[in-house]
């Protein structure tokens, strides 16, 4: 854990002093996330959840950005047949690492993206999983962020999956 932390500093440091040939600055996305669950697993358990997402991004090419992504999203536990309880309610934890690809030049100011993504869930219990997703978005103004992802998690016989829509605002750090 202390190598993520010193990985992620490293990275927020440097970001301020890197030399690249575009002239951009990194940025702090902040968004709010709708989540539709996919999985057997989660959509006979849990209602449609709701979440935030934080984005840094840093530009690395006209075209192009490093992402570190952290996400919370919340899901409603649905009511047991026949029964007077819920099912439980879950809440994912997802930290991804990814790369953002500008459909159009970003001086454009208005551009289509494509971000896959990779990291690591917790999803309420004290293990974690490996999560990979992609999202395609629309950059307004290079500002206002709205997108769609597919985000999956787990192993093989205990995995799941959502789609979630958001909207986000972002703000440079320069």
């Amino acid at each position: 854990m202390r190598k993520v932390i010193l990985a992620l500093m490293l990275v927020f440091v440097t970001s301020a002093v890197c030399a690249q040939y575009y002239d951009d600055s990194p940025s702090l996305v902040l968004g709010l996330d709708a989540a539709f669950p996919l999985t057997a697993g989660m959509s006979d358990k849990n209602k449609p959840g709701i979440g935030g997402t934080a984005k840094y991004t840093l530009p690395i090419g006209e075209r192009s950005d490093f992402v570190l992504a952290g996400s919370l999203m919340s899901f409603m536990g649905k009511k047991q047949p026949n029964k007077s309880a819920n099912f439980k309610a879950r809440n994912i934890l997802a930290l991804m690492a990814g790369y953002r690809y500008y459909l159009s030049p970003l001086y454009n100011y208005n551009t289509l993206y494509i971000e896959p993504k990779l990291g690591l869930t917790a999803d309420g219990t004290k293990h974690l999983a490996g999560t990979y997703g992609v999202a395609l978005g629309y950059l307004i103004n290079n500002k206002i962020d709205l997108s769609a992802r597919y985000q999956g998690f787990g192993g093989n016989t205990n995995s799941l999956s959502f789609i979630a829509i958001g909207i986000g605002y972002g703000f440079s750090l320069q």
